[in-house]
């Protein structure tokens, strides 16, 4: 299977989500290229962007699963690598 580009946009509204969003990002962390977080304790949330490059199922996946998650809420996008 063709593997994509994606990203993924998190924002954690509640800090009790934190244990749970780490351990699904680890359980992917094999097509997890970066992660950046960002602290926004004036507004009461946090964001975090993940870059990942796999196949669409194991990106479908990781959404899915962060999407389950209680106290945060999730956005993705993924392209294709090709040049054409």
């Amino acid at each position: 299977m063709e593997k994509k580009i994606g990203a993924i946009l998190i924002v954690v509204i509640d800090k009790q989500a934190a244990n749970t969003l780490q351990a699904v990002l680890g359980d992917h962390s094999g097509i997890i290229l970066a992660r950046q977080g960002v602290n926004l304790e004036q507004d009461n949330f946090h964001v975090l962007t993940i870059i990942m490059k796999g196949t669409q199922d194991e990106m479908n996946a990781l959404t899915g699963k962060l999407g389950k998650v209680r106290g945060i809420k999730v956005r993705s996008v993924s392209l294709n690598q090709s040049n054409e």
